[in-house]
């Protein structure tokens, strides 16, 4: 598993935290390609798993879909918008997302 940089899509997925509301626990220079062994470990503050089997699944399911839309050729001759958002990922494999923010816009 890792970051995807295209010419369609780039993700960067990185950093672990504990998803215990009352625990401050986070390590945001963990890379994904080591998250097979973070899968399933306890928090060194308050125990709970880092990151649940859903989150690591959602995770490999989000790269392999942008290493798929990077297959997809897109006219050069058409605009393309740039965004960005934030996944926050809380262990039950459903994500949310902040608000799409553009940081791009093709010209025609």
């Amino acid at each position: 598993m890792h970051n995807v940089k295209g010419p369609n899509v780039c993700a960067t997925i990185m950093g672990i935290k504990c998803d215990n509301k009352y625990c401050e626990f986070a390590d945001m220079s963990v890379k994904v390609e080591d998250y097979h062994l973070w899968l399933n470990k306890p928090c060194p503050n308050c125990g709970e798993n880092l990151l649940t089997q859903a989150d690591y699944d959602l995770v490999k399911f989000q790269l392999d879909t942008a290493e798929r839309l990077n297959k997809i050729f897109l006219p050069k001759d058409k605009p393309h918008t740039q965004a960005r958002m934030q996944g926050h990922y809380d262990g039950s494999g459903i994500p949310t997302y902040s608000d799409i923010e553009i940081v791009a816009i093709g010209e025609e």
